[in-house]
């Protein structure tokens, strides 16, 4: 993905990485395109199609993982701005990244039914405290596995992309060329993602929560990164300059 710097509502943000990202039905790699979506969601190809044709909507907890599909590639979702670090984001992240089942949520937390673990992972309704402090001890405990699901879906898009892009290679192209394409598309997905994260992180943290960050990070993490991102703006605006 090239851009990406975008706020709205699901519909919107969907919207908008289908007529960005995806190519048109019955396009060449059009299901490929799509592979990352519906393995992530757990639905086919052609729901994928009826949601981005309006013809439909996700629900429950195809809903979710949509929303955090769409986070996870850079969009901010405005369903979540209020709910990040709030428990009904925190259980609904266990259960969008499959580290926490239905199931066991309703046996963990006591529910009677399944519509009342969504309508909390949805942030319709609030629970108990009691309830929020075992949320928050489950998460604590899955944040490992919640991590290791991001990269691998971050690692299917990356190859999605390239085998949406890249063309047929020449018989002259190296193996090691390949590696590259791919590593590269990989870290544009970790570029897009992290983005939103750093941008709420210097405007909405105090200084204690910055210096923090930037100790937990190494002594030259924040440095080196500044320095690289420099280094590719100032190449972009020269060659903007040049009329390249």
């Amino acid at each position: 993905m090239s851009k990406l710097s975008f706020s709205g509502t699901t519909k919107e943000c969907l919207y908008h990485y289908a007529e960005n990202f995806l190519p048109p039905k019955g396009a060449r790699n059009s299901s490929q395109a799509k592979l990352p979506m519906v393995n992530f969601i757990g639905v086919n190809a052609s729901a994928i199609t009826t949601w981005t044709s309006d013809h439909n909507k996700p629900l429950g907890g195809s809903l979710l993982k949509l929303r955090f599909f769409l986070e996870t590639v850079g969009y901010d979702v405005v369903e979540f701005r209020n709910l990040r670090g709030q428990v009904n984001y925190l259980l609904a992240e266990m259960l969008a990244y499959g580290s926490l089942t239905l199931q066991e949520a309703q046996k963990q937390l006591g529910f009677n039914n399944i519509e009342a673990i969504f309508r909390i992972a949805h942030g319709k309704s609030n629970t108990s405290s009691v309830r929020g402090a075992k949320i928050r001890e489950m998460h604590v405990n899955r944040v490992t596995a919640i991590q290791a699901a991001k990269s691998r879906l971050l690692k299917e898009l990356g190859v999605a992309q390239k085998e949406q892009t890249v063309q047929v290679p020449s018989e002259t192209q190296s193996e090691q060329d390949e590696v590259d394409d791919e590593s590269m598309a990989i870290l544009a997905h970790f570029v897009l993602a992290i983005t939103p994260l750093l941008e709420k992180a210097v405007t909405n943290t105090t200084r204690e929560q910055r210096n923090k960050l930037r100790k937990l990070t190494g002594d030259s993490g924040m440095f080196r990164l500044s320095k690289a991102s420099s280094r590719l703006c100032s190449e972009k605006a020269r060659e903007v300059i040049n009329g390249r």
